[in-house]
């Protein structure tokens, strides 16, 4: 393995980031619309790009924990607005 191929990394980890970055979108959107919907699945999502790991570990680590200060913050506001949860 030369030198080149060894620092490029592999697509799973670039659709790992690709991943990481929706999932935080879309927890974000989670705090203002329905949170165990977006929340949740975000949540589910960026572990799975945590356990891929590679190059972009760090982004979908950030990612594991924005979803689920956003799932925490979402259900918080739903409740006290009394909007739905699911």
């Amino acid at each position: 393995m030369t030198e080149a191929t060894a620092s490029r990394p592999r697509p799973i980890d670039t659709l790992a980031g690709f991943l990481s970055a929706a999932a935080i979108a879309v927890a974000l959107l989670g705090i203002a619309y329905r949170p165990t919907r977006l929340a949740l699945p975000a949540l589910v999502i960026a572990l799975g790009c945590v356990i891929v790991g590679g190059k972009f570990h760090r982004l979908a680590t950030w990612a594991v924990w924005i979803a689920g200060v956003s799932w925490f913050a979402g259900m918080i506001l739903a409740v006290i607005t009394k909007h739905a949860i699911w």
